[in-house]
């Protein structure tokens, strides 16, 4: 069905476009019309292309009636354990969209800690991104929808997670796909992070280590620069499936993000079971 929406969709789009082009169109040859002083010559055309503009808007405005009428219409009926569960993501996801920061964690490497002298056990290339409520385009919303707006978790290299009560729906520039969370693999917790820029107001600093390191965790004398770095704990959400599904969040509020972390864990474990 998203399928089938998704073309008569592009289909509509491209029409909206042709529509608009013919109400600039029209509205160019009145302006041009009306511009002579001597216009009064041109009353008839002018009465002509008044109608022309009038109908092109006229259309206009049916072509985007249909385009935002135009998806599929979901009917919810959900358990009440599964609804519990789901208000739980949404609650816990309205805290957790409040961080100072959120990172997409978009690449990582193993780091060997010995030869590095580092206390870190990992490199990672990470990216702020915002969470918000909203809609994805290929399902538009309709009156009788219970969930106008759901989660959605922005993505830095990729299709953007909307989190509906039944499934993710990631939606990229010009693809989609599903994703049953029964067959997440999520985790949830919290992070010791080696921190090398500012720490969030909203994060805890646990400890402190240094740019190089000894075994034991002392500062390497050998290096006469060598500062000291602040180890900051931030919540950390994990959801991986077999198929290739893979995104890490961190949260510079570790409570909040643990929290909704959490609560996504559990929603997944609900829905495995329920199968």
């Amino acid at each position: 069905m998203l399928i089938a929406a998704k073309e008569e969709r592009a289909y509509l789009v491209s029409e909206v476009s042709e529509l608009r082009h013919a109400l600039s169109s029209a509205k160019s040859r009145l302006g041009f019309l009306r511009f002579f002083l001597w216009r009064w010559a041109f009353k008839e055309k002018i009465a002509k292309a008044i109608e022309v503009v009038t109908e092109a808007e006229a259309d206009l405005r049916a072509g985007e009636e249909a385009l935002a009428q135009h998806g599929v219409n979901l009917d919810w009926t959900l358990t009440d354990d599964c609804k519990r569960r789901y208000d739980q993501v949404v609650e816990t996801f309205k805290a957790a969209a409040n961080c100072q920061i959120i990172w997409d964690i978009i690449h990582e490497t193993h780091v060997d800690r010995v030869i590095a002298r580092s206390a870190a056990s990992r490199t990672i290339d990470r990216k702020s991104v915002h969470f918000s409520f909203g809609r994805p385009d290929i399902m538009p919303l309709f009156p009788e929808d219970s969930y106008p707006k759901v989660p959605k978790l922005q993505n830095a290299n990729g299709a953007d997670i909307y989190i509906f009560p039944g499934f993710l729906l990631l939606e990229g520039p010009s693809d989609f796909a599903i994703v049953e969370p029964g067959i997440l693999d999520v985790t949830a917790m919290t992070t010791s992070f080696v921190e090398d820029d500012r720490v969030p107001g909203d994060s805890q600093v646990v400890g402190q280590t240094w740019q190089y390191v000894n075994k034991n965790g002392t500062p390497d004398r050998r290096y006469a620069s060598n500062r000291a770095i602040p180890i900051a704990s931030y919540g950390s959400l994990t959801m991986k499936t077999v198929t290739g599904f893979d995104e890490e969040y961190q949260f510079s509020n570790p409570i909040s993000g643990l929290k909704f972390a959490t609560a996504i864990r559990d929603w997944a474990m609900y829905m495995r079971s329920a199968h």
